[in-house]
């Protein structure tokens, strides 16, 4: 069973939700997570109390598709969605010219959505503290959430940044959310070591990438907070960091000990990057001190609309190498198609020449088979004659034994022998 998005927005306002779910077999809530994710507005509560007494508002229209959103529900998981569309630059916007703000609200809608998650996460890495293996950062148990990989102390200020970037580009029209399903849209893997190898447990990574839409052209956006190798001591079972020792620490009679690790740097880089296949581009914007990014937001939409022009032309090649690509495959298994061709061929010619030499072989073999048992039945002819010529005591026990010794020879039929015979096309 499958409804479309159509269907659905008219089922939905045309009676209560719990009558719509009871006809697919689904839950209330259910069904209206399913509004949610095929982008369908759903009456709100009290809604159908306020139509009785003609005091409702008037339904909303239902939005229209955007690429690679599901535009159908089915019951065995397999939905139809919209098709991303080719990348393509948005008209162009002169330098300063600005929408006008419309903060209608306090957080981006993924902030709002992930927030839950990555603050119970927080709180179990401050609950594991203790453990000289565990990793400060936060490792949130679902995956379909706003891409950021920052330590515990870190989620509050960095899920206010990503919210107040995302709400900056959003207010310019440029749409942020989580990259559609089964897109081939892919997020690289982020260096919190800088190049420099260190270890964490376990990295997080989202399911999706979060993007922004600049026309039709998606950027990936990813908030991190990278490593510092630094002085620590270990407090309480866990490292912590200390100043560097001084010059009289250094040189006095306690000789100062001292060991160094990997810790999150309190500071943010807010990464962007191509999604797309066969496309290599990426820019990074990192803090000087804390708080910096915030004031440097025009500056870095400035280089995604840039980059925006970038990216459509290195999807442009990398499909231009698909097609390259493709066709050198594809003429690769032409290749191997008429070689295995050739090669059954030539089998088929090998199998038939030996087929037709042991039909030959064998035909020769039952030819002298048949010359000599014509020679044994005219040696036995001879022999019968001859005993027909002896004395009739004597014929008798001497016919027997003629006989008995043809029966070991068999008969010179040439067709018996032919039914033995296999020719060429029976091999």
């Amino acid at each position: 069973m499958a409804v479309t998005r159509e269907k659905l927005y008219e089922e939905v306002w045309s009676e209560a939700m719990t009558k719509v779910a009871a006809r697919y077999e689904v839950s209330s809530v259910f069904l209206a997570r399913i509004c949610r994710r095929l982008n369908v507005p759903s009456p709100p509560r009290g809604y159908w109390a306020q139509l009785a007494v003609g005091k409702a508002p008037p339904p909303p229209k239902l939005p229209a598709a955007r690429p690679g959103d599901e535009i159908e529900w089915s019951r065995d998981g397999v939905a139809r969605r919209q098709p991303l569309e080719a990348p393509a630059l948005p008209p162009a916007r002169a330098a300063g010219d600005r929408l006008p703000v419309r903060r209608h609200r306090l957080a981006h809608g993924l902030i709002i959505g992930s927030r839950q998650s990555f603050e119970e996460a927080a709180a179990r890495v401050v609950a594991n503290r203790g453990d000289i293996l565990h990793s400060e950062y936060v490792r949130p148990r679902s995956h379909r959430l706003v891409d950021i990989f920052v330590a515990s102390d870190s989620v509050s200020r960095a899920m206010a940044l990503a919210s107040n970037f995302f709400l900056a580009l959003e207010d310019l029209g440029y749409r942020v959310t989580l990259a559609p399903n089964h897109t081939g849209m892919n997020r690289p893997e982020v260096d919190v070591g800088q190049g420099r190898q260190q270890y964490l447990p376990v990295r997080w990574r989202p399911g999706v990438p979060t993007v922004v839409f600049i026309g039709t052209v998606a950027i990936g956006l990813s908030i991190y907070e990278p490593t510092e190798y630094v002085d620590v001591q270990r407090v309480e079972g866990r490292y912590v960091r200390v100043r560097p020792p001084s010059e009289s620490q250094l040189r006095g009679p306690e000789r100062w000990t001292f060991h160094k690790e990997d810790m999150p740097a309190g500071r943010f880089i807010l990464r962007a990057y191509s999604p797309y296949p066969r496309t290599d581009w990426k820019m990074e914007w990192a803090e000087a001190k804390r708080g910096d990014l915030r004031a440097r937001f025009g500056e870095i939409i400035a280089e995604l609309e840039k980059a925006a022009v970038t990216i459509v032309e290195l999807v442009a090649e990398g499909e231009r190498q698909r097609l390259i690509e493709e066709e050198r495959w594809r003429e690769e298994q032409r290749q191997r198609a008429e070689e295995e061709r050739k090669r059954q061929k030539a089998e088929e010619e090998r199998r038939r020449v030996e087929a037709r030499k042991a039909s030959r072989e064998q035909l020769l073999s039952l030819i002298d088979e048949w010359v000599l048992a014509r020679h044994i039945e005219e040696f036995f002819a001879d022999a019968e004659k001859r005993v027909a010529q002896l004395p009739t005591d004597e014929r008798e026990a001497i016919a027997a034994r003629v006989a008995t010794a043809r029966s070991i020879f068999g008969g010179t039929n040439a067709l018996e022998l032919f039914r033995h015979w296999k020719e060429p096309k029976q091999r």
